[in-house]
């Protein structure tokens, strides 16, 4: 059960570290908020459905993922601590949303409906300014992974994953981390036996 909210200080430090937001600015997102309460495995959007929401994760960790005709589940996107998540595609565009969200822990995120979001924006520029930025730098980065997606070693896919999700790796259970890089988790174990191996002989002595 959604419930109304104060805005949260971690959402407040993430605003404020990307925009000079005035407190009229921040009570207004605050207003729009709702909190909720996910446990483990527990599902906040659909495949399937329209997904309308935007997620800010207080504590815990999401992913955003599809399961396919063969029942092969594929991540797209993991989001912890001072995250935003959603499938952005249905959440920009209105249509059926491809991918699904739920929790890999039991996690605390406060909602953003997509309307009121959308009205946010254009009452409050410092508001329209931050999610502005939080679009660019999602473009930015979906396009770096689908050019490893394509492209890359496998290699090459799991060090840029330990970059970008460097503080949080070690929370996520090794077959998910092998679905986002699309291989098996045996896969995986070999790729991190090699680069250890790599690491290992490529270190000074002494």
């Amino acid at each position: 059960m959604a419930t109304l909210i104060v805005l949260p200080e971690l959402l407040r430090q993430h605003i404020q570290a990307r925009v000079p937001a005035r407190p009229p600015d921040l009570e207004a997102l605050a207003h729009e908020l709702s909190a909720r309460s996910i446990p483990k495995r527990g599902v906040l959007s659909r495949q399937g459905d329209v997904c309308r929401d935007l997620y800010f994760v207080e504590r815990g960790c999401l992913r955003c993922h599809a399961t396919d005709d063969r029942g092969v589940d594929h991540v797209i996107r993991f989001a912890v601590e001072g995250w935003w998540l959603s499938d952005f595609h249905s959440y920009f565009t209105g249509e059926v949303s491809a991918f699904g969200v739920d929790a890999l822990e039991d996690t605390q995120v406060v909602v953003l409906r997509r309307e009121h979001e959308q009205r946010l924006c254009a009452e409050h520029p410092a508001l329209a300014r931050y999610f502005l930025r939080l679009l660019e730098r999602l473009a930015v980065t979906t396009h770096r992974r689908l050019l490893l997606m394509m492209s890359g070693t496998v290699e090459e896919r799991y060090e840029e994953f330990i970059r970008a999700y460097r503080d949080i790796a070690q929370r996520l259970p090794q077959h998910q981390i092998a679905s986002y890089l699309g291989v098996t988790p045996e896969g995986l174990s070999r790729i991190r036996a090699r680069m250890a191996r790599r690491h290992v002989s490529g270190a000074s002595p002494g």
